[in-house]
């Protein structure tokens, strides 16, 4: 699986200028792309500022290319900004996504914007990568689709930059380090705000399957209370 802290490997902006239809000085142009810091401190790398970067590339070698340059971004920008969901309503994609996601979607200062059907086919291939998890869960079938499939109302997709095995471990490190075995916690006290708990906002969903391993190694009791769900780790 890929993760957030990958580094990046460069698309050959070259050959996304020949299928974008643009000429050889265009492509000369681009390789002189700066990285990009957005108010909140992120780093957009130099591919951002291309304008064919937003467009599906129709070239099957330079539209993976360009799908690998993606997912690192996504990964990587979902993580600076600890987002954990992306809402994947027709509403949201029309208007750029979320206030929270618009910038990874749409680069004003090019003025270009990548398509709903565009981000769909991205998070499609993140999920198949293993990556991203959609939310609520799909079919089998739906998932080994090699194009998007139609989504229920609600769907939104969960953006693993860490992997649910590095959840778990986070969440048990900190559970050890502040001396909380043996302790039963509600789902909403074990993800609330507090010091060193780089966990914290979890959602319940994936907070869920983080807790899995862990209660496979019989180091944590998931069990119902009167105000829902709680944990017990031992």
């Amino acid at each position: 699986m890929q993760t957030a802290g990958s580094q990046s490997a460069s698309i050959d902006t070259g050959r996304l200028n020949a299928d974008h239809g643009h000429n050889a000085q265009g492509s000369a142009a681009s390789l002189s792309l700066k990285p990009v810091t957005s108010p909140t401190g992120f780093v957009f790398p130099p591919i951002y500022s291309f304008p064919a970067f937003f467009t599906r590339q129709p070239a099957a070698t330079t539209f993976a290319s360009q799908i690998r340059q993606w997912h690192v971004l996504i990964l990587a920008y979902c993580r600076h900004h600890r987002i954990f969901r992306i809402d994947l309503s027709e509403a949201s994609l029309m208007q750029g996504g979320a206030p929270e996601t618009s910038a990874l979607w749409e680069n004003t200062q090019v003025k270009r914007r990548a398509r709903p059907e565009f981000i769909l086919e991205l998070v499609h291939l993140l999920v198949k990568a293993g990556s991203a998890l959609y939310d609520p869960p799909l079919s089998s079938s739906k998932l080994a689709s090699s194009t998007p499939p139609q989504l229920p109302t609600g769907t939104g997709v969960y953006i693993l930059w860490r992997s649910i095995e590095e959840w778990s471990q986070v969440i048990y490190n900190w559970i050890d380090s502040t001396g909380q075995t043996n302790s039963i916690m509600t789902f909403y006290e074990l993800s609330e705000s507090g010091p060193g708990k780089d966990f914290a906002d979890l959602p319940v969903g994936l907070l869920k399957m983080a807790l899995q391993p862990l209660v496979k190694q019989n180091k944590a009791q998931i069990f119902q209370t009167g105000d829902g769900e709680g944990v017990k780790f031992v």
